[in-house]
Order: structure tokens, then sequence, then C-alpha cells
């Protein structure tokens, strides 16, 4: 059942027409996803992590705060799940754009918790390198599409 509903999505969404007029694969592109991080080692995503795989890069916003943004869910949570719908590739199975490279950027910790200012700092992230550029008229996005699932808990109040 699962291989006919997800055939089905594919020719309702029209991605079937798309890949087959256009020939679009995703190659060539980076797609960041922000979000609970990937689990990078998953095979449909590339099964590794840095220069050579799908998983290009990315960074931990959370506590962690650092070059990791595995996804920690059993078997990958949330943003493994988004990057598998944009990226995934396992044989007959495939996300909207198979080929595409992917940025991890991780703003939602083990619990499932984040802060807005993970998020922005996710934001500038991308801007510093370069995958977004910020003109007087626009903001437009140069090699990177993004996936927000913004549920981040509030921050504290300052005492005052």
């Amino acid at each position: 059942q699962i291989e006919s509903a997800l055939a089905e999505a594919h020719a309702r969404t029209g991605l079937n027409n798309v890949r087959a007029d256009y020939g679009f694969t995703g190659i060539g592109q980076t797609v960041a996803v922000i979000d609970s991080g990937i689990a990078y080692d998953h095979l449909a995503l590339g099964a590794g992590f840095g220069s050579g795989y799908r998983v290009v890069g990315g960074w931990d916003f959370t506590g962690e705060h650092d070059a990791n943004p595995y996804d920690d869910g059993p078997s990958g949570g949330h943003g493994t799940h988004v990057a598998g719908i944009i990226g995934g590739d396992a044989g007959s199975d495939t996300g909207v754009a198979p080929g595409v490279d992917l940025v991890a950027l991780r703003v939602f910790d083990d619990s499932g918790a984040g802060y807005f200012s993970w998020v922005e700092n996710a934001l500038d992230w991308i801007d510093q390198d370069e995958l977004v550029e910020v003109t007087p008229d626009a903001v437009r996005i140069r090699k990177a599409i993004l996936q927000c699932n913004l549920r981040p808990k509030r921050e504290a109040p300052k005492k005052g």
C-alpha cells in the first residue's frame, strides 16, 4: 500500500510531469533543512556526512552547539523525515529531488524543544555561508530551499 500511495502522491502533485517535462532531480542544488537535524547515516540519505555524501554539512544550534547536526530520534525524527521527503533516494522510493545535496541545521533538541534564537542563528549561518542573498528589494534564495517547522518553546521572560 505504501508504494501505491507514494506513486499516487507523485502523480497528484505533478512531480511525475515535472520530472518528465524538465528532468528535474535536484542535482546541483543544496537544500537546508532547519529542523531536528538529519540522521545522515540513513541509506536513503547517503549514509554519511560531509564532502562526498548527500548531507554535505550543517550545524547543531541546540545546547550541544557543535558541528554534528545528527537527528538523535530513534531512526531519526522529524528532520530526517523531512529530508527524506525532499531528497531521499531508496531505489524506486524517492523524495521530490533525489539528487539534491542536504544541509542539516538542528534547532530542536532531543526532547523536541527549541528557541526562536536557535532558528535565527540557523538563518544567520545560511546567510554567512552565502546560501541566501539579501538585497534592498528582495530576499533571493540562491542555493537553498528552507524548510522550517517552527514549534519552539518560548524564551523565558526577562526580569526587570
